[in-house]
């Protein structure tokens, strides 16, 4: 979830049920990806994160730090659109 409000929902990677050995067991790591717009990307910047899990037999969230809010928004914007963005406050 971003500052906003606005949430993002992950995408799961598609290879993911090619690499699983047996039809009841899921595998322990899961790869996901978000995508986000131009505008989504300026939002995830600008505030806080939070991850959030909303199955229903497992609901769970969590704060993004601010040193891996950091690194993510420089891969995000590049070096340079980074370095311009204040940082959060903590």
């Amino acid at each position: 979830m971003l500052a906003a409000g606005d949430r993002v929902r992950a995408v799961v990677d598609e290879q993911h049920g090619a690499g699983l050995t047996r039809d009841q067991v899921t595998a322990a790591v899961h790869n996901l990806r978000w995508e986000l717009s131009p505008g989504r990307v300026d939002a995830f910047a600008a505030g806080s994160v939070r991850l959030e899990i909303d199955h229903p037999a497992y609901l769970e969230s969590a704060v993004v730090s601010d040193t891996t809010h950091r690194e993510l928004r420089t891969d995000l914007l590049g070096d340079l659109r980074a370095d311009a963005t204040p940082d959060r406050p903590g």
